[in-house]
Parts: structure tokens; sequence; C-alpha cells
């Protein structure tokens, strides 16, 4: 018999080994892939776990991998995997403390509230980005506008719609900025948030600081058949230090962006999105909101975009329309149908509660869940937007309501309406402090928001003192009040 040498014997036994391991992780890698597994005991996992750890023979814990934050940083950078890293966790050797990756951030588990961004002291800046998106699939008719002039779809399919940059600029020098999200319903609406992490560890900034979100594509059907009361919403919180230094307190701003299957109409306000009515009350509302259409000049203004033009205090009851009949009648209760231009005001005696800053009244004639805007509204709408005249037409305020110049009806002359084209009146809620008195009595004016052109800009007024006996276009926003008792 041959015998062998003890090299030839190792390097035999070596390929065995090697031919077995082999074979045990061929063996191993053909398992089913949703197999479970115990270790440190012999005992089937519960049904909801995919790995248990018992200690009932060796006494331990898991530990898990030691990383810098430098090394954390270079971990996704490296291998460019943000998305599906989603639940990685590691321990952090810098802050000493459990870390794991979500919402396009690395949550630090030492922090007390580390998804409640809400909680911190709110601050003080300001936002841009695109916050409303319809994907008009459906919901045609009058709160959500024609399906056929929804023409500012959002698509997110689209790059151009599925990637927003948002960004926001605070008051003054902040520190260690970071950015979170939070959904409406978990999971369904964000597929991730990037930015510089180079924020975070920032002192004395001004900013402005630049996020991107990255929507969901499935968006176009998550989406179809909400409306106004039940959109989709991400907020986008900027949570930073107050102080330049970094020595203040974790201060939050917040910008919120709502996703539905409604017309999106609205603009930018001191405290933030506001839902404001796509067309004026009494307008046709199949038609492009965002077109200057007049219809029938002598008409009741039901055919076009102009709309109706109320007195101040009153409701819809017919007196509204653009060829109502005429009275110079002065009476404390309104006549249905009749436009009554007696005089300044239509009432005998004036009334300042029919329509209040503070609620919504019996009076105001906006459809459930709207309101007239109060004076400082108005004002906020202007300041806070790009206001663009479009001639002959009226104003285009940011990229998402448009208000045609629909005239005015002076109750001096009610049978015509002036300035169709020029300018434009919207009532407020506020009253003026301006009396006027006469022998007879002492009428009260409201103010409205009015803009014109004046090249090279436009010119506006919220504070304009108008008769309450005058015709002026309503636009509705939305309530956030309760509504009143019929």
């Amino acid at each position: 018999m041959k015998q062998h040498s003890v090299s030839e014997k190792i390097k035999f036994s070596t390929l065995n080994f090697q031919l077995s391991t082999f074979l045990l992780i061929a063996v191993l890698f053909a398992l089913p892939l949703k197999a479970q597994v115990t270790i440190g005991k012999d005992s089937i996992p519960h049904e909801f776990s995919v790995l248990e750890l018992s200690t009932d023979i060796l006494k331990g814990g898991l530990r898990l991998p030691q990383l810098s934050t430098t090394q954390r940083e270079a971990l996704l950078n490296t291998h460019n995997d943000s998305i599906d890293a989603q639940g990685l966790v590691i321990y952090n050797i810098d802050t000493n403390c459990l870390e794991f990756w979500a919402n396009g951030k690395w949550i630090n588990l030492c922090e007390a509230t580390p998804f409640d961004p809400s909680t911190f002291a709110l601050g003080t800046g300001t936002w841009t980005g695109r916050t409303c998106f319809d994907v008009a699939l459906s919901n045609s008719g009058y709160a959500c506008g024609n399906l056929a002039g929804r023409t500012w779809k959002a698509d997110f399919n689209d790059p151009a719609i599925n990637v927003q940059t948002y960004t926001f600029t605070p008051t003054s020098q902040i520190s260690k900025l970071q950015f979170v999200y939070v959904e409406s319903s978990t999971g369904l609406i964000v597929q991730n948030l990037d930015y510089d992490k180079a924020y975070e560890t920032t002192l004395n900034n001004a900013g402005p600081f630049t996020v991107t979100l990255t929507y969901k594509q499935s968006l176009n059907n998550s989406a179809k058949g909400l409306t106004n009361a039940n959109p989709l919403t991400v907020k986008i919180y900027a949570i930073y230090n107050d102080k330049p230094d970094g020595s203040g307190t974790k201060t939050v701003s917040e910008l919120t962006a709502n996703i539905k299957d409604c017309n999106c109409c609205g603009a930018m306000t001191s405290s933030g999105w506001l839902n404001i009515m796509c067309h004026n009350l009494g307008a046709n509302y199949s038609l492009d909101p965002y077109e200057f259409i007049q219809g029938n000049p002598n008409g009741d203004g039901t055919d076009g975009t102009l709309g109706a033009m109320y007195q101040w205090g009153r409701q819809t009851d017919g007196h509204q329309f653009r060829n109502s009949s005429v009275s110079s009648t002065q009476n404390d209760t309104p006549i249905p149908n009749v436009f009554m231009a007696g005089n300044t005001d239509w009432r005998v005696n004036t009334n300042d509660n029919l329509w209040m800053d503070s609620q919504k009244t019996a009076s105001d004639p906006c459809p459930t869940g709207w309101r007239i805007p109060s004076s400082a509204q108005w004002q906020t709408i202007i300041s806070s937007n790009t206001w663009t005249w479009i001639q002959g037409k009226g104003c285009k305020i940011g990229d998402s309501l448009f208000l045609p110049a629909a005239g005015l009806r002076d109750w001096h002359t009610p049978n015509t309406i002036g300035s169709v084209g020029d300018d434009a009146s919207y009532w407020s809620t506020t009253t003026s402090p301006t009396v006027l008195s006469n022998p007879l009595s002492a009428y009260h004016y409201s103010y409205d928001m009015y803009f014109y052109y004046s090249s090279p800009n436009v010119s506006y007024s919220t504070t304009e003192d108008t008769d309450r006996a005058h015709g002026v276009s309503v636009r509705c926003i939305a309530n956030s009040g309760t509504e009143p008792t019929p």
C-alpha cells in the first residue's frame, strides 16, 4: 500500500475541509430565505421573529458595529444606499449612543424626543418650495375645480414633480441645523430626504439652507380621491440651535406640503401655507381659475371667472349678481335680489358684527369650511408672495393663485361695473375706525384689499376705507375655526 507523506496528508485534509466548507455554505444558501433562527437556545422562534437571541445557556448581549461619526457618514456616502439603509443601526463611539438611519437622517436615541420636533421652541424664518400637489385624477366639481381645468397637475412619475427642493432662511444667524420630516401616513409619502450634513455642526450660519425631498411615485394612486378635507401631508422641520455659537436651545420651523386630488389654490403667509378658494364667489367654477374670463359684460357674472359683487355684511341672497335690480332703499333688513344703494351703508343702523375677524359669522357668504379673510390676512398674503400683474386681467400671486381685476360696483352708479380689467377690490371682514358723519347719521366703513397696476409695480392696500354699500368681490380662505350655527 502506498504511504502518504505528512505534507500530503495535510494537503489532503485541507482539501477535504475546503470542500466540506464549500458544501456546507452551498447547503445553507440553498435553505429557504424565509427561515427563522434562534441562537443560544434549542427552540423555535416566535412567528413574528426572523432572529431571536437567547441567554438561557450563555449570558451576554448583542454588540453592534462601533463607528465614529466620520466612519458613519462614510458608510452611506461610499455605498450610496441612503434609501435602502432605512433602519440601519450602529453604536456611535463619539456620542456613546445608539443611532439608526430613518427619514433621511441619523436618529440619536440618547435624545429625549427624536420624533417630536413640534415640542421644541417655535423659531422664525421663511421657506420656499412647492407645498401643494394635485394629482388631478377625479373629484371634478365645485370645491375641487373642474377636472379639465386643473392643468397644474402633479404627476409623481415626472422627476420635476417627484424631486422637490425646499429652502429655509432664518431671520438671524443660527447653528447646528438638521432637517426632519413627519408624514401623516407613515411610509406612504416620502422616499428620501437629503441635505448637507455639514449643517449639523456648522456655527454662525445665516443660511439659506436647502433640503431635497424625493416623493414616492406611488402617490399618484395613494392621493386619488382625496380632497381639501383629507389630504396626505408631510411636515418638514428645520431644527436648529437658536444661538450662532451653539449655546442656545433647540428651535424649530415648520413647512407643510399637501398631496391631494383637488385643485391647489392658495398662497404662503407668515404662518405657512393658506388654502384659498380657486374662484371668486359667484364665478363659473368649471372654468380655469387662472384665466380672466369676463363672460357677458351685462350678465350676472356666473358665466365667467370674475364672480359676484357683495355688499359688506350680506349673505348670498341674489343681491350679489352683477346685474341685480337696484333700489335706493336703506333698511336694516336686507332685501333679497336687490342691490340696496340708498347711502354709504345699505343699513340704517351700522352693525360691525355682521362679518368678524375673530370668527366666521352666519352672514358670511363663504361655503362650509371657508370664510372671508381679515385685513391682516390679506396683508400677510401680500407680504409673503410675489405679485405679478397680467395686463388687462389681474394679479398672479406666487404660483398657485390668480385674482382677476373684477372691478367695483359703486353704489353711486350701481347699474355699471367700473374698472373691469384695470383694478379690483376684495372684501375683508375688518371694520375701519373711520366714521363718516352727516346731520342724520354716522356711517362706518370697512376695509377691502384693493390693487391696481402702477408701472412698473403692482400697488395694493389692505386698509382701503370702502363704503359698505359698494359691491365688492369675495375670495374665501380656509376656515380654521368653528362654523356658525345655522
